[in-house]
């Protein structure tokens, strides 16, 4: 049985490479992918969240609430992971890019977005651009606490996208 979390985040520059084991043992359904990625980056695994969402996000419709929903998440843990690595330039610009993605689907319920709130978390990317423009750290608990919040309602708008393990 696979753990719940790898056995250490994977930091570009300070690790030598990711779990790889940990990677490959992961369910390719991808509800529980979702699920399990906003749980990682709650819990500081942003490229690893990365790496899971990158196949979903490939196979749900182009031009959807649902595929731009998951593209924000994905730059999310891109930002935080830039965050860890003391890069705020490139972090505040994944933030600008999060808001974009977020304004153009804040009407559509969290029904289309796979189940995840777009929102709120707009509420608090927002917040967190704006921290990092003032030159300030972003409060990265506030977007962990709406991943806390996500890991238990996201769910697979397209139950039948199941990826293949990219070997």
């Amino acid at each position: 049985m696979t753990s719940p979390l790898p056995r250490w985040p994977h930091i570009p520059g300070r690790t030598d490479q990711p779990d790889y084991a940990w990677l490959t043992a992961i369910s390719d359904d991808s509800a529980t992918r979702v699920r399990l990625a906003v749980s990682l980056i709650q819990n500081d695994f942003h490229w690893e969240a990365h790496e899971l969402l990158e196949p979903v996000w490939h196979a749900l419709p182009p031009q959807s609430a649902s595929r731009d929903m998951i593209r924000a998440v994905i730059q999310l843990a891109n930002a935080l992971l830039k965050i860890e690595m003391r890069r705020p330039s490139a972090a505040a610009r994944l933030l600008d890019e999060v808001v974009v993605i977020l304004r153009g689907i804040r009407a559509f319920k969290a029904d289309a977005c796979c189940g995840l709130d777009p929102a709120t978390l707009l509420i608090k990317v927002e917040a967190a651009a704006a921290e990092m423009k003032a030159g300030r750290p972003a409060p990265a608990s506030d977007l962990k606490a709406w991943c806390a919040a996500q890991a238990l309602t996201a769910f697979d708008v397209a139950p039948s996208h199941n990826m293949k393990k990219n070997a």
